[in-house]
């Protein structure tokens, strides 16, 4: 590009390098508004669609319509031409990549952009400069160093203060590190309609009431002066249907403290720990090293971000990110200082004393269904138990519309004719389950109403929930079913999220055939309650902590 604008001449390269400055401006204003619209669409890349697409087609319009507006050109002598053309278009060279590098840097690569990892994520939310590959020319840091300088002189808005600058500050470094997340196929991206923020809650450091476990897990920073805590409270709530971009592909969001930042106007801090609610109890985790991350995969989970920052007048708490997604923080004003209310959200009971105190629960498991409740709705209960088990082992070449995680299934539909046999090496034997979560597996049975009015009644309500309702009152949609008829000898499986019971061969059941039903629900949880259209039957599961051993 140098070579190509020292021949073209300075007045055409620096027309040029007007342009590309216009378009990048305008694509940093209009980023996280066009990245919005695009999550609703495709979140996976909506924040590097949001960029980049804008970037390119304002460069085009731009330099499109100048040079329509100026139609003549102006004449230097060779050498000047020759320089000024090489300078215009290596500015524009090196702003145009650094854009392109800052975009791809937002797609789900994995850990690096193709390579490139200038910044590595340590324990505690620490950043260190990665002894990996890097660029000769850190275009990305010096695109986005000129376009801040912009938007705090010549580009500042006239009516807010939120600039490139404040808002997104040391932006090609937490590109690189919110990719760095505790497995490859971490989510990096978070969708607003997803999380939400609550109160913000602070104590001066000298006094904050809190445990001696809590103390000590937070750090030495905690107890020195000049500090102070701050915890955000935040809602992550799971959209019905497609999970994909703030959760993971298995229905489970996970976010490590490389993904989560507190932007003050002086500086950026990393979370020490969070806090989890867990029914009326909250469980506190210290961010200790890469892998420990905050997860959740209720309908609703609250996830609070606890930080140490300096505690001079001077400091004021702007934004929280969340995986680049920017919310802001509420003033200081709307803050909670009560000793008692911080510490109960920040709350003091590690994992292990969780699952000892769960472990201590007077609480018997049964695999009976208890009976229904309510109207029909085509079929019933009998049988519960603990197991992501199909009843019985299929084949992979006679059920290649599945998508699969070795023997396990994730999603699809298939029907498998009777008599045929799985070898050992080439079977589907079960339902993928991580290993935060467990599987129930429940059997129904028809139960068919006789009369016209009745049939009625179950056929209205098969269109109400399907679900499992644990001891936290979160309802858990089944994930797939497995339809054994015992007159043709098929079996049908799918694996898919079912929200409603007609979602369920339920009318096309015959009197000795088996539905076997799938839920995931987490661990630690004690189930209640089967929940089949308008119909319910208690149950009474406890879901071990942790999973067995193999």
């Amino acid at each position: 590009m140098i070579y190509m604008w020292s021949v073209q001449g300075f007045f055409s390269a620096l027309i040029h390098l007007c342009a590309t400055i216009a378009a990048g401006t305008l694509a940093f204003a209009l980023w996280e508004p066009l990245s919005g619209m695009v999550m609703m669409w495709k979140p996976t890349i909506a924040m590097s669609v949001g960029l980049m697409l804008p970037f390119g087609l304002l460069l085009i319009i731009i330099r499109m319509s100048l040079d329509k507006l100026i139609r003549k050109n102006m004449q230097f002598n060779q050498i000047l031409g020759g320089v000024g053309g090489a300078i215009c278009g290596g500015i524009s060279a090196v702003l145009t990549a650094g854009i392109l590098v800052m975009g791809l840097g937002l797609l789900p690569t994995g850990y690096t952009t193709f390579g490139y990892q200038p910044w590595e994520a340590e324990g505690g939310g620490r950043v260190t400069k990665s002894d990996g590959a890097n660029l000769w020319i850190k275009v990305d840091d010096y695109s986005y160093g000129f376009f801040r300088f912009l938007s705090r002189n010549a580009f500042s808005p006239t009516f807010s203060d939120v600039n490139l600058a404040n808002a997104r500050p040391e932006l090609p470094k937490m590109i690189a590190i919110n990719k760095q997340t505790a497995s490859d196929n971490g989510s990096i991206v978070a969708a607003h309609d997803d999380i939400s923020i609550g109160k913000v809650y602070y104590r001066p450091s000298d006094n904050t009431g809190l445990s001696t476990a809590v103390n000590t897990a937070i750090g030495d920073s905690l107890n020195s002066d000049g500090m102070q805590l701050i915890v955000v409270d935040t809602t992550v709530t799971k959209p019905s249907g497609k999970t994909v971009g703030t959760f993971d592909g298995d229905g489970t969001f996970r976010i490590p403290a490389s993904q989560v930042r507190l932007m003050t106007n002086k500086g950026i801090y990393a979370p020490k720990a969070f806090s989890k609610a867990d029914g009326d109890r909250r469980f506190f985790k210290a961010f200790e090293s890469r892998s420990d991350q905050a997860w959740g995969s209720d309908r609703d989970t609250s996830i609070a971000y606890i930080f140490v920052v300096p505690s001079a007048n001077s400091e004021e708490v702007k934004y929280l990110t969340i995986r680049n997604l920017r919310f802001e923080v509420p003033r200081k004003s709307a803050w909670e200082e009560d000793v008692d209310v911080v510490a109960s959200i920040v709350g003091a009971l590690s994992e292990g004393d969780a699952a000892s105190a769960s472990a201590s629960d007077d609480n018997e498991s049964s695999n009976e269904v208890g009976d229904p409740t309510g109207s029909r709705s085509g079929a019933i209960g009998t049988w519960v138990e603990i197991s992501n088990k199909l009843p019985k082992a299929v084949s992979k070449n006679f059920a290649r519309n599945l998508t699969l995680n070795g023997n396990a299934i994730l999603s699809g539909k298939a029907t498998v004719e009777k008599g045929k046999t799985a070898s050992r090496s080439n079977r589907i034997d079960s339902f993928y389950v991580p290993t935060h979560q467990a599987v129930l597996r429940i059997t129904l049975t028809p139960d068919r109403a006789r009369s016209i009015f009745g049939k009625a009644m179950a056929s209205a309500g098969a269109l109400g929930l399907l679900g499992v309702r644990d001891s936290n009152g979160n309802v858990h949609n089944a994930i797939g079913y497995v339809w054994s008829q015992r007159k043709s000898g098929r079996t049908v499986i799918e694996a898919r999220e079912l929200q409603r019971a007609k979602q369920l061969p339920i009318n096309k059941l015959g009197s000795d055939d088996k539905l076997y039903v799938y839920f995931k629900v987490n661990r630690g949880r004690v189930i209640k309650e089967l929940i089949v259209g308008s119909s319910e039957q208690e149950l009474n599961i406890d879901v071990p902590k942790a999973a067995p051993k193999k």
